[in-house]
């Protein structure tokens, strides 16, 4: 751990409140960096994708940065879709071997990329014996 980690640990173990804020901004942030990588990928601007999702530039940075608008489903798809992109969610369980698809879902108008998602999701016994206990089951055990 080199010294500006140590400190930033040390900053966060003084202050847990600092430490929870972090962790509940952390699903946001991980949305906002997916959503600049992936315009980076496909070589568009900020203002490219706000002109497709009709929108101010200034919504698109926001999305980006996880500030101010609200990453709404609604926002997420038209993001996807200014990009030529389906949105989709996929749910994995960890692994030794690293992570298992355990469902996805394309969030498409047309259903083609949903079925076509799922078609490709197979769990292997490997993975199962890593799902977690389901709450009813363990709560009637």
């Amino acid at each position: 751990m080199n010294r500006v980690e140590s400190v930033f640990e040390e900053i966060l173990q003084q202050h847990p409140e600092i430490a929870e804020r972090l962790r509940q901004e952390r699903p946001r942030a991980s949305i906002a960096a997916a959503l600049a990588r992936v315009r980076n990928a496909l070589g568009l601007t900020q203002r490219e994708v706000a002109r497709l999702m009709k929108t101010p530039q200034s919504n698109v940075a926001r999305l980006e940065k996880a500030t101010g608008n609200p990453q709404t489903t609604e926002a997420l798809i038209a993001y996807a879709k200014a990009c030529g992109l389906t949105l989709g969610l996929v749910f994995m369980v960890p692994t030794k071997e690293g992570v298992a698809i355990m469902e996805a879902t394309a969030i498409d108008e047309d259903g083609r990329s949903d079925e076509f998602l799922r078609s490709l999701i197979t769990v292997s016994p490997v993975a199962r014996k890593y799902l977690p206990v389901p709450a009813v089951a363990a709560a009637s055990a």
